[in-house]
C-alpha cells in the first residue's frame, strides 16, 4: 500500500508570497477502533456498516473507516511484512485451518484467511441413472450409456469433477468435468460380471477442492452381484435342475450375511426344494412359529444354475397343500 499523499494548499500573504497551509493530517485511530475495524464488529457484536477491507491490484489491502485512509502500519506493525516462521499452525482460527504453513504470507493475507473462511465444495446427490445396481451372479452388464445425475454444493470452490470405478474392474469414466455439471451421459463397457456373492464395482464421484488444505469431496455408488434362492415342488426324490420344479419361485439374497425371507409354496403334491448358493447354507425354516428345519435334508453334491454352483435342500416328506415359510440362509 502506498504512502498517504495529501493535497498541499496555499494562501496569499499581504507581501504576495505564497504561504502553505499546514498539511492535513489523517486522524490516528485508537487501538479499540483498529480492532473493531479489522473484525468488522464492535464490542457488542454489531456489524460496523462503515468498516470494510478493500483489495485492488495496486496495494494489497487498504483499510478504510469513515472515509479516512489510515497508514500502512498499525502500532508499528507493517501490514506488508511477510511471515517467516515455517512451523505449521497448531490451532484453527476462523477460516485459517490448523496445520497451515504461513511462510511468505503477509499480515493481511493471514487476516483474510481468518475472516473469510473457505467453504469447500460438497456432493449432495449422485445417482447412476438406469444402471442396474443389483445383478444376479453370472450375469454380465451390457454396454450402455446411463445418465448420471450430479448435484454439487459450493461448486465455485471446486476445480473439476472426476468419475472413476474400482472393484472387480477399475478405470476412469471421465475426468475434468465442470463443477457446475448436473448430468453426464456415462459410457459403461460390457462384460462386467462376477460369480462371487456381494462382489462389486464402486463408482466414485470426486469434486476436487480449489484449496488443497481441504480434502476432496467424494460420493460412491455400488453395483453388486448377488446369489438367489430358488424353490418349488417336485415328486422326484432327487432334482438336478431348477427347471424341473413345479410352481417355482426365487428371490435375490442381497446380503453376504444372514438373510430371512418369507416364501409361499403353491398347493399340489410334491417334495419342497430349496436351491441355495454354494457359499451359503439353509440355516432355518419356520412355518409360523414352528421350527421345520429338521424336516429338510441336504441333497448330496451340488447342481448348476446358470453356471453357478448351488446346494439343494429337500423336505423329508411330500407336501400336498400350499405352505408359507420363513427361510433363513447364512454364510456357509
Amino acid at each position: 500500500m502506498g504512502k498517504i499523499v495529501t493535497k498541499q494548499q496555499f494562501s496569499i500573504a499581504p507581501n504576495s508570497r505564497a504561504i502553505p497551509y499546514p498539511p492535513v493530517v489523517a486522524p490516528t485511530p485508537t487501538d479499540q477502533q483498529i480492532r473493531e475495524l479489522l473484525r468488522g464488529y464492535d464490542e457488542q457484536g454489531t456489524l460496523l456498516a462503515n468498516a470494510a477491507i478493500i483489495t485492488d491490484s495496486e496495494s494489497k489491502v487498504d483499510i478504510i473507516r469513515c472515509g479516512t485512509l489510515y497508514a500502512d502500519t498499525i502500532d508499528g506493525v507493517d501490514l506488508e511484512q511477510t511471515w517467516s516462521d515455517p512451523t505449521p499452525t497448531n490451532i484453527t482460527v476462523g477460516g485459517l485451518l490448523s496445520g497451515n504453513i504461513l511462510t511468505g504470507q503477509s499480515v493481511i493475507d493471514i487476516l483474510e484467511q481468518i475472516l473469510y473462511a473457505f467453504i469447500p465444495a460438497s456432493i449432495s446427490n449422485f445417482t447412476l441413472g438406469s444402471l442396474p445396481l443389483n445383478n444376479d451372479l453370472g450375469t454380465s452388464l451390457v454396454a450402455q450409456t446411463p445418465t448420471f445425475v450430479i448435484s454439487i454444493g459450493n461448486s465455485s470452490s471446486a476445480t473439476g469433477l472426476n468419475i472413476t470405478y474400482s472393484g472387480i474392474a477399475s478405470g476412469t469414466i471421465v475426468s475434468g468435468l465442470s463443477p457446475t455439471t448436473t448430468s453426464y451421459n456415462a459410457t459403461i463397457p460390457a462384460g462386467f460380471v462376477s460369480s462371487t456373492p456381494g462382489a462389486q464395482i464402486t463408482v466414485t464421484l470426486t469434486a476436487v477442492q480449489s484449496n488443497n488444505s481441504y480434502s476432496n469431496a467424494t460420493s460412491t455408488r455400488n453395483i453388486r452381484w448377488w446369489s438367489r434362492v430358488y424353490y418349488g415342488k417336485s415328486t422326484n426324490e432327487t432334482v438336478n435342475t431348477y427347471v424341473d420344479l413345479t410352481a417355482p419361485g426365487d428371490y435375490q439374497v442381497q446380503t453376504t450375511g444372514s438373510n430371512t425371507q418369507a416364501v409361499s409354496v403353491q398347493s399340489g403334491a410334491g417334495y419342497i426344494y430349496f436351491f441355495v448358493h454354494d457359499s451359503r447354507q439353509l440355516s432355518s425354516i419356520f412355518i409360523g412359529s414352528q421350527n421345520a428345519t429338521n424336516s429338510f435334508v441336504q441333497q448330496q453334491g451340488t447342481v448348476s444354475v446358470s453356471g453357478i454352483s448351488y446346494k439343494v435342500y429337500r423336505s423329508t416328506e411330500i407336501i400336498n397343500g400350499a405352505v408359507d415359510f420363513n427361510v433363513t440362509t447364512g454364510v456357509a
